[in-house]
């Protein structure tokens, strides 16, 4: 068997390993606080009140993002049943197709050597990767992204008309899973890459945007793109204009006062979210952009990159997630260069040394370090086998470069399961929300009540309780006036014994509102192992009745005797 059949077997055989993980555990965790928790009430909402164009969270109206990503997510749980696995579905399955569309665009761009590469490499790069494992908006965005670009990449390599009118609808699309701003973001970059095919010539640019039905395509990507926003401005007037002001000018277009401080802010960002590579990324794109020769090869990808890198830092509101649909091109240049070599042996060699072998040993020092700080199974030792082959392939393999490439990949997808498969489970042991979600519904039997979080709110408890939740502080706890049985889920130095209220639950919950950043919770979690709870809270959870009287009558003596009471 010749070497190159060996290496694209190799090659191929990672890229369904790395598939198969995106699925492992995928619905084991329950649903992280606070962006999923919007999206999962929205969505049990939707499918209850078979209504999918106004949206609910926490018994109230939704503005804050367009609708695609409730019905991708709402089809799923129609299909399969309300279930976190149903809602985590959809995102793995764009995930999947977004390396797909990432390795047609540079097979289209450079030939089908570099597709499998640029597919694997956007399939692992950091910041994509984490967000697969969480209903939001990020990756449906980054695959109807990318489903324009590639259309317009056809376009622009067959010069067929009937490739630009999914250009325009799919950028209608993207425009209703994330806003309108990404009408301007993706307009940039087509604006600017016909700018610098044409030389910067203008008479020879405006006769480029003229084949590309420019006015004609705007026009259908509007129809489509702000249908929602105009019914939702109908209906609800200036409720709705307020929020999205909010959610979309307001971040996007107002003047950033601290500019210079921000402005490495999306570098750094491209240095850790597109890591395993980003240290090959970064080098070869600023070599390949200082050369007009590979500069005019990579002139898409890059412009595609340069364009978002210049918007965002000038964008009044930076999220790390905002650079996410970056990635693509990125992948797409990355693969470039590992599928050929184009650069000078020294140029190589630091590459190799620097940009592959370094980050993969980190990560796989990492991988060894959580195993043992965690307490996790030594089973998982055996994914040590998957950089190891690697390495193994690349020390007997006369192509030793196309081998010691995919080390980060490796090293990258062990880490990876060993998180799906072995940490986050057993972080549930700190994240009882659907057993405190459980517990609210067996004893509301259905029917509406209230429950009251002291001094916090948790952003996925109205998706669990399917109750109305409301955050209180502790001064408040004796003014609750309401004269039905409810809820509340309160600290447990605030509670004391009396014959008036249910102890449902008692347990830990994270002292922060927020999983979304994880490093932090994890150090928490880390500290709990070693018999240390100092980012964790005892609550309980309580039914509460105003009246002694309340107390249902066939409730057993033993239970009365549990009954508690805030002071």
């Amino acid at each position: 068997m010749s070497n190159k059949v060996l290496s694209g077997s190799y090659l191929l055989i990672l890229a369904v390993v790395t598939g198969i993980a995106y699925f492992i555990n995928l619905g084991y965790n329950d649903i992280w606080n606070p962006n999923e928790g919007f999206y999962a009430d929205a969505v049990r909402h939707l499918l209850q009140n078979n209504n999918w164009l106004d949206f609910f969270f926490n018994n109230e109206y939704r503005f804050n993002k367009p609708p695609v990503t409730y019905w991708l997510i709402a089809l799923s749980c129609r299909l399969f049943g309300l279930s976190e696995f149903s809602i985590r579905l959809p995102i793995v399955l764009f995930a999947i197709g977004t390396c797909f569309l990432t390795g047609f665009i540079s097979s289209i761009l450079f030939g089908r050597k570099t597709a499998l590469w640029s597919g694997l490499v956007m399939a692992v790069s950091f910041q994509f990767l984490i967000n697969t494992r969480y209903a939001t908006p990020e990756i449906p965005l980054t695959f109807f992204f990318t489903l324009t670009m590639y259309f317009f990449v056809r376009y622009i390599a067959y010069r067929k008309p009937s490739d630009l009118w999914p250009v325009w609808i799919f950028l209608g699309v993207t425009m209703l899973v994330k806003g309108y701003p990404y009408l301007i973001i993706i307009l940039a970059i087509l604006l600017s890459y016909a700018f610098s095919l044409t030389g910067r010539n203008f008479k020879s640019l405006f006769h480029e945007l003229k084949h590309y039905r420019m006015i004609t395509g705007i026009v259908i990507a509007l129809i489509i793109g702000m249908s929602w926003p105009f019914y939702s401005w109908l209906k609800f007037g200036n409720d709705f204009l307020h929020v999205l002001d909010t959610e979309t000018t307001y971040r996007a277009f107002r003047y950033q006062a601290d500019w210079f401080s921000d402005l490495f802010f999306f570098p750094l960002v491209m240095l850790w979210g597109f890591l395993p590579y980003s240290p090959v990324f970064i080098p070869v794109a600023v070599a390949s952009a200082i050369r007009a020769d590979y500069r005019k090869e990579l002139l898409f990808p890059l412009v595609w990159v340069a364009v978002m890198l210049v918007t965002f830092t000038i964008a009044r509101f930076k999220l790390p997630t905002y650079f996410i649909q970056a990635h693509p091109a990125m992948a797409v240049i990355t693969g470039w260069y590992l599928s050929q070599s184009r650069f000078s042996d020294g140029f190589e060699r630091w590459i190799q040394r620097l940009g592959i072998l370094l980050p993969g040993a980190v990560l796989l020092l990492v991988f060894l370090a959580i195993i043992f700080l965690l307490n996790t199974s030594r089973f998982f030792l055996l994914l040590l086998l998957l950089p190891s082959s690697a390495l193994i392939f690349s020390y007997k393999s006369p192509d030793k470069r196309r081998f010691i490439f995919t080390f980060p990949i490796t090293a990258l997808i062990a880490l990876f399961i060993l998180f799906a498969g072995g940490i986050l489970p057993s972080m549930e042991k700190v994240r009882p929300y659907k057993a405190i979600g459980e517990a609210i519904r067996s004893n509301s039997k259905g029917k509406n009540s209230y429950v009251f979080l002291e001094n916090r709110f948790l952003h996925n408890l109205p998706y669990y309780s399917r109750q109305k939740v409301a955050s209180i502080g502790s001064g408040a706890l004796q003014k609750i006036s309401i004269q039905v049985p409810y809820f509340l889920l309160a600290e447990k130095t605030d509670t004391i014994k009396t014959n008036t209220t249910l102890l449902l639950w008692e347990g830990i919950v994270y002292n922060r509102n927020s999983e979304a950043a994880f490093f932090p919770f994890l150090i928490s979690y880390y500290h709990y192992l070693h018999r240390d709870s100092s980012g964790f809270k005892k609550y309980r959870l309580l039914m509460v009745c105003p009246t002694k009287e309340a107390i249902p009558e066939k409730m057993p003596e033993k239970d009365k005797q549990t009954w508690t009471r805030f002071p």
